[in-house]
This record gives C-alpha cells, sequence and structure tokens, in this order.
C-alpha cells in the first residue's frame, strides 16, 4: 500500500507517459551554458516565437544579443533566406561603449529558422523518475564545474518519488564509428498549471577509438515561462538601422562565421556539420595534416574545446577579442613548449641599473604620448619561433638589432639559431628555453653575435654551435647590458623612447593570450609577478586606444597569431608583467 501511494504521487506530479513532453510554441527562459573542458559558465535568456519563427537569445546579461529571423519574420525584400543579428558593445575613441550590429543573411540550401532552446526529443527514450540533478542556479556560481556536474552521472533513476519538483528523465544514444554521444534530458510539472518545465539538457560524447570523452556541454534553464514579454524584443530594424557585415577578414558567409550569429545552434541541434565545416576550413587555410585517425580525432576535440572558449570569450570581454588560429588544435602541453622564457635569478643578473639619458622636468622636453619603433625602422618582420622554446632568442636578437639600429642607423638581421645552439655554458637550453640576461653574457664571451645570414637561418630544432666559422669582423658586439626598474611605467617608457626596443619577459600563460586578436588585452588573470613570467617578446612602442593605455609587443608566433603578430598589451596593473622583466644591450661603439 505504501509503495502504491508514492507511486500514484510521483504519476501525478511528474505526469507518466510513453511521449516525450511538449513545450509551448512561445516562451521565454533563462539559464546557463556550462562548457565543462573549458570551465565556462555562460548565462543566457532566451525569447523563442515559433508562431513567427524567430528567436532572441541574449548571453552575459546584455554583452552579447543575437536574433535569428527567418524570411517571413525579417521582411526583407533583399535577402529570402532570413537573417542572423549580433549586437555587441564597442568602445569608442573617447573609450566610452556603443551598441553596434551586424547582420549576416542565410542561404538557399540553408534559410535562417528560430533557434529553439530545447532539443528535438524526437528517439528519446523515457527512463524514469529522479530527482533534478541541479536544484537551483546557486549551485553553479561556485566551485568546479566538473565536481557540479559529477552528479549527473551518479543519480539514481526510478527512486520513489515524494514531492512534485522530482524531475522525469528522458534519453537518447547516437553510435556513429567509436563515438557514443549520449543525451539527456530532464523535465519537471509546475505544480501549479501543470505546464511542463525544462530543467536540464546534457551531451555527453565518448570516443572509444581515444577512450575519453570528446564532447561534454549542459545547458540548465531556470525561469521559464510561456509567452513573450514584448514585441520590441524583435524590433532591431528600428533601434539599429544600420547593421553591417561582421568585422574583421573573412567571409561571413562561411560556417565558422555563421557560428559566430548563432552559437546555441550548435548545442541545440545536435547538428555537427557547421563544426565539421568549419574544423575542415581551418585544416585546410593552415595546412594542418594529421598522420592518424587517432590524432584526427584528439585534434578535432581540441579545436572544438578552444573555439567554444574563444567564443564564450568574446561575448565578455569588451577591450579585446580573441580568433581562431593557427594555434587552436594545440594542447596546454603543445603550447607550454612556445613559452621557453625561464626564470632562475631573481637576485642580480649582473646588468647595469637603468639611468635616463635625458632630464624631462628639467629641459621641458616631454615623453611623447605615443611611440612605435616600427615606423622609424627599426623592427624586422614577425618571426615564427616554430615548435621550440627558443622565444628567449628572438626577444633578445629584436632588442640587440634595435639598439644596433638606434646606433648605426641600419637594421640587420641577427641569428637566432646561433645563441639556441650556442649559449649552453652560460644557463640557456635551446629548444628548452633560456632567459635574455644569459643571450648578453654568451655574447660577450663570444666576441659577439653573427648575422643571420652569416651563421644560418633559423631551424627551429637545437642545432650544432659553428660560431667560430663566421668571422670575428661580420659579428656585433656588446659591452653590457641594462635592467630597466622594476615595475616603473614612466622607466620602461624612457628606456624604449631612448635606448630603441626593448625585450621583455611576460606571463603568456593565460588561455586568452594564445588566441589573442585585436584590442587592449586586459585579462585579469594575466599576473605580472616574477613567478608567473614564462614567455620573451620584444616591446617596440606604446599609446593608448579609446581610453586605454597599452603597450605595444611583438612576439614570434608568426603573423597568423594576434594581429599580424603584434598584441597591445594594457598598461594598467601589470597585466602579463610588461613592466617586472625588462633589459636591453650596449652596443659597442
Amino acid at each position: 500500500m505504501r509503495c502504491i501511494i508514492f507511486c500514484l504521487f510521483g504519476l501525478l506530479a511528474i505526469g507518466h507517459s510513453a511521449s516525450p513532453p511538449v513545450f509551448p510554441d512561445q516562451y521565454t527562459a533563462h539559464g546557463v551554458l556550462l562548457l565543462p573542458y573549458a570551465e565556462i559558465r555562460e548565462p543566457f535568456a532566451a525569447y523563442y516565437d515559433g508562431k513567427l519563427n524567430r528567436s532572441r537569445i541574449d548571453y552575459y546579461g546584455d554583452l552579447m544579443i543575437t536574433l535569428q529571423k527567418s524570411p517571413a519574420a525579417d521582411k526583407d525584400p533583399d535577402n529570402q533566406s532570413g537573417s542572423l543579428y549580433t549586437i555587441v558593445w564597442e568602445g569608442d575613441s573617447t573609450g566610452k561603449a556603443k551598441r553596434v550590429c551586424f547582420k549576416s543573411g542565410g542561404e538557399d540550401d540553408e534559410p535562417v529558422t528560430a533557434q529553439s532552446l530545447i532539443p528535438n526529443l524526437d528517439g528519446f527514450t523515457r527512463i524514469g523518475l529522479t530527482r533534478c540533478p541541479i536544484e537551483s542556479i546557486h549551485e553553479l556560481e561556485e566551485g568546479s564545474i566538473q565536481s557540479k556536474l559529477k552528479a549527473l552521472t551518479d543519480l539514481e533513476y526510478n527512486v520513489n518519488v515524494k514531492h512534485p519538483s522530482s524531475c522525469e528523465l528522458w534519453r537518447k544514444k547516437v553510435a556513429f564509428g567509436e563515438k557514443t554521444s549520449t543525451y539527456s534530458f530532464w523535465y519537471k510539472k509546475n505544480p501549479k498549471t501543470g505546464e511542463n518545465i525544462p530543467v536540464t539538457y546534457e551531451m555527453a560524447g565518448f570516443n572509444s577509438l581515444t577512450g575519453s570523452h570528446y564532447d561534454h556541454y549542459v545547458l540548465h534553464y531556470t525561469n521559464f515561462r510561456d509567452g513573450l514579454l514584448s514585441e520590441d524584443l524583435f524590433n532591431i530594424n528600428e533601434r539599429y538601422s544600420n547593421c553591417g557585415p561582421f568585422p574583421g577578414p573573412g567571409d561571413t558567409k562561411r560556417r565558422g562565421r555563421k557560428l559566430l550569429f548563432n552559437p546555441m545552434k550548435a548545442y541545440i541541434e545536435n547538428d555537427r556539420s557547421a563544426f565539421d565545416k568549419h574544423f575542415n576550413e581551418f585544416k585546410q587555410e593552415h595546412n594542418k595534416k594529421y598522420d592518424t585517425l587517432l590524432e584526427v580525432e584528439e585534434r578535432r576535440k581540441i579545436f572544438l574545446d578552444n573555439t567554444r572558449f574563444i567564443s564564450a570569450m568574446n561575448t565578455r570581454n569588451p577591450t579585446f577579442q580573441l580568433a581562431v588560429n593557427h594555434l587552436a588544435d594545440k594542447s596546454e602541453d603543445e603550447l607550454d613548449i612556445l613559452r621557453g622564457r625561464k626564470v632562475t635569478l631573481k637576485s642580480s643578473n649582473g646588468g647595469l641599473p637603468f639611468k635616463s639619458n635625458k632630464m624631462y622636468s628639467s629641459s621641458g622636453d616631454a615623453l611623447p604620448d605615443n611611440w612605435d619603433w616600427r615606423l622609424l625602422g627599426a623592427v624586422n618582420p614577425v618571426k615564427d619561433q616554430a615548435s621550440c622554446g627558443s622565444c628567449w632568442s628572438f626577444g633578445s636578437t629584436g632588442t640587440l638589432e634595435g639598439a644596433y639600429f638606434v646606433k648605426t642607423g641600419r637594421l640587420v638581421r641577427l641569428s637566432e639559431q646561433q645563441l639556441v645552439d650556442c649559449s649552453w655554458d652560460q644557463g640557456n637550453n635551446g629548444c628548452s628555453g633560456g632567459e635574455d640576461f644569459r643571450v648578453y653574457k654568451y655574447i660577450m664571451a663570444a666576441g659577439g653575435i653573427s648575422l643571420d645570414e652569416e651563421y644560418g637561418h633559423y631551424l627551429g630544432v637545437d642545432g650544432k654551435c659553428h660560431a667560430n666559422d663566421v668571422s670575428k669582423d661580420k659579428k656585433i658586439e656588446i659591452t653590457g647590458f641594462v635592467n630597466v626598474t622594476q615595475y616603473s611605467v614612466e622607466d620602461l617608457k624612457k628606456a624604449l623612447y631612448e635606448n630603441g626596443p626593448v625585450t621583455i619577459g611576460i606571463n603568456a600563460g593565460v588561455k586568452t593570450f594564445s588566441f589573442y586578436s585585436h584590442g587592449v588585452y586586459n585579462d585579469p588573470k594575466c599576473v605580472g609577478d616574477e613567478d608567473h613570467i614564462n614567455h620573451q617578446v620584444l616591446l617596440v612602442g606604446y599609446g593608448s586606444l579609446r581610453g586605454n593605455d597599452y603597450w605595444l609587443v611583438k612576439n614570434s608566433w608568426s603573423t597568423y597569431w594576434g594581429n599580424d603578430g603584434y598584441i597591445l598589451i594594457a598598461q594598467k596593473d601589470n597585466i602579463c608583467g610588461v613592466t617586472t622583466m625588462a633589459t636591453y644591450p650596449l652596443i659597442k661603439a
């Protein structure tokens, strides 16, 4: 009798049915998208209108607004395939933020339709009654996403349901090749109205070939209710009369670009074709070749995680943007190889203290508001260190070339390969890392550094030292080096302005740094103390963009990275440690 009562109560509360639940064709829903492998929580607000075939999804409050309008809803005579809109904040020249609107049309074979936040439940099977996996949005606000989601796999099904807040679980498994995708959907009944309320939707993909999960994401819904709030939610044309193409290079018709206008599509519709085309475009653009099927699957998963990370970060960073680049299929271990700046000394490294050559206050002179050594011809083109932790050699040759230019008016190309091959006695470790001051000590001990054309071009691997084969009169010598005053913005500007490009140690270990595209980089996670310095680059200028003061920094990860190989790093709060470890050489007369 006791079991019968509980079972009847459960059936009344949740409504046992052999058919998947049905939801209204107009609704409003708030929630959060969880990407556990990227540790991302992406809050959203969705407005779905199936009657007029249109939808709107906002991310992180109002930081990013997307709209999807079918041809009937868009009513654009010039576009018979519907339109996708993205509205974001953009800073103007005074530093004030303003709304900007971008638009992309649908295609004949893929017209725009409304984007539902509830998956198509055809093919799902009822598993049974269970407690709801996540009771409230507050459970998701603290701690690791991985630990929060562990409960999803630990739930007990067909339990005795004792209250109306319990959930019913529906599930579908799809196998293709070595991959198995498991889709789980929890919903419950509104105890007052009896209407269906979505609670959680999870996708977990397992690859038996790699023995790992190739994909995992969760949508948790809150504040779901029938009907729309206001017609004004969709009146974009009245508010933004000039919605132009998406900014930056590239064809907005490309599938990768389409994902930026409607990122939720990839999670809800279970259609990987857009992502697959994006991955294929990436491989073609960067000439990626993988040796085995196993590597293809591993690279695909890394690329998927990174593209989702990039999309999520771009909605919350108003001063800088990320982009898919040639590193998007690299693992964290592979990216770490590129960061070869070692920190072995926190005491004196033998350099001279910085002393300015000018008395700016007494002479009436002032530092310029902005400076760029590239415009004067003191900087060589961006190079590529390849898969070798030799960043320290590129940062060092950059400041040596700049200092030589300031002294002679001639720009030369010096040999990074010589430094990789020959400075082991001074404590550098070739492709396994090094430091700028050890470069200076090697050059003084060796009687100079050779030109690139004399010693031999950069190889990207440790080579055999043959510096003695280059005649001494074809080498550039130095007498010492200078340590710029630590943490001093003013002294670093003076050193740069007076002596040429300065090499700096920075923290490049933050994930956003790897995919920087443009804008003033100011990720607060990029801590700038000595313990976090792991990369060597070249400081070539400074300035201000839209009210944000920045350092102009040249990297050695090719022109595919950043803004043609450069990054603007915020001066505020010593982001990434630009002022922590800066040096420049003293060229011998």
